[in-house]
């Protein structure tokens, strides 16, 4: 009943608004919206093709990828202005993160922060690694250009998987959300278990 709710949902907003805001949105983007664009069994003879989602996902994803870029940099500016208790445990938890990071050259940093945009696994991303190149320092163009082209590549490479197991894009699209919920799941737990341990 739930898969189906959100199936209509789905195919009532269509597939290219779908893929735009999926390749948006944190922990899916790209990984997700791509093969979910060509799903037949939700958008039926409005599915897009392969390409056509992999040219709608890379809109979206650069489009947001940007914004998230310019936006980290100015908040993080704004946060390390304030010295308030919350904004500093927030700072040092983003920044031990950063701290592997920040003892390499420029050079590396960036192909770090290309590398970490550029795998398409969960937690590593447009928006941690928009969030990570607000804390190595790093001018803001030099970040949109690495962040852009990690997400370009990370979008090949999705579309390259897609179309090597094409017959199986669906599968590869449950394999992928099963793996999110699950890396979501061990987060949460690691977190609440971690708080725990701080208290007793």
């Amino acid at each position: 009943m739930f898969t189906q709710t959100i199936i209509n949902i789905l195919s009532f907003l269509g597939p290219v608004l779908c893929v735009l805001v999926c390749s948006m949105l944190p922990l899916l983007e790209s990984k997700v919206a791509i093969p979910l664009g060509t799903q037949q069994t939700i958008f039926q003879e409005n599915s897009l093709s392969l390409e056509m989602s992999l040219f709608y996902s890379l809109i979206g994803s650069t489009l947001i990828g940007i914004l998230l870029v310019l936006l980290s940099h100015f908040f993080v500016k704004k946060l390390k202005q304030k010295k308030s208790k919350l904004v500093l445990k927030i700072e040092n938890s983003l920044e031990k993160t950063s701290k592997k990071f920040c003892i390499q050259k420029k050079s590396k940093q960036l192909l770090y922060l290309f590398l970490f945009v550029f795998l398409p696994i969960p937690f590593a991303g447009l928006y941690s690694g928009a969030i990570l190149s607000a804390f190595l320092k790093l001018k803001t163009f030099e970040s949109i250009i690495s962040i852009t082209l990690g997400n370009l590549f990370n979008c090949f490479l999705i579309y390259l998987l897609c179309l090597a197991f094409k017959s199986f894009i669906s599968l590869f699209l449950s394999v992928i959300i099963i793996l999110i919920i699950l890396a979501s799941c061990y987060k949460i737990i690691s977190f609440i278990f971690n708080k725990n341990e701080k208290r007793a």
